[in-house]
């Protein structure tokens, strides 16, 4: 019976769906180095804001005690990046006192903007005092040739 590499099997198809190319790389950014390319060459920095991407976190409007308040998750392709729209976009909130994620999470998110693009997730504060609602967010932008696949951490404090 054959053995199947599933993680190669993963790139691949991450690969396809980011280009027409049969060329594709594919650079994974995650939390804890701002890129690591299939070579493991990696490349220092804020993982949030790369030569590729930048990715925030902010508070919506007023977000009262036992109210529910609105979350911004903001995507920006820098470059010549465009963001995957058929890479499975969510957020995974982080248990958070004073913070109820409406609807548990994670949060998925079809991307609907080739550059920059905002998604809203609903809270529930309940507790008075600041708070910071925190998790991971993952995404994939792509350019012509090559992909990179990401998973920040991102968190907003909110008076």
């Amino acid at each position: 019976m054959r053995r199947y590499n599933w993680l190669g099997l993963g790139l691949l198809i991450v690969a396809a769906g980011c280009t027409r190319s049969s060329e594709a790389s594919i650079e994974k950014v995650d939390s804890r180095s701002a890129a690591v390319k299939t070579t493991t060459a990696q490349v220092a920095g804020d993982p949030a804001d790369t030569n590729a991407h930048s990715v925030s976190m902010s508070g919506v409007g007023d977000c009262k005690v036992n109210e529910e308040c609105k979350v911004a998750l903001r995507l920006k392709a820098k470059g010549d990046f465009h963001i995957n729209k058929e890479y499975p976009t969510k957020f995974n909130p982080s248990a958070t006192d004073g913070v109820e994620y409406v609807g548990g999470g994670p949060f998925r998110f079809t991307p609907s903007q080739e550059k920059d693009e905002t998604f809203t997730i609903t809270i529930k504060r309940t507790s008075a005092g600041a708070i910071t609602p925190k998790g991971v967010f993952k995404f994939g932008v792509c350019r012509e040739n090559s992909c990179q696949v990401a998973a920040v951490e991102l968190s907003a404090t909110i008076s």
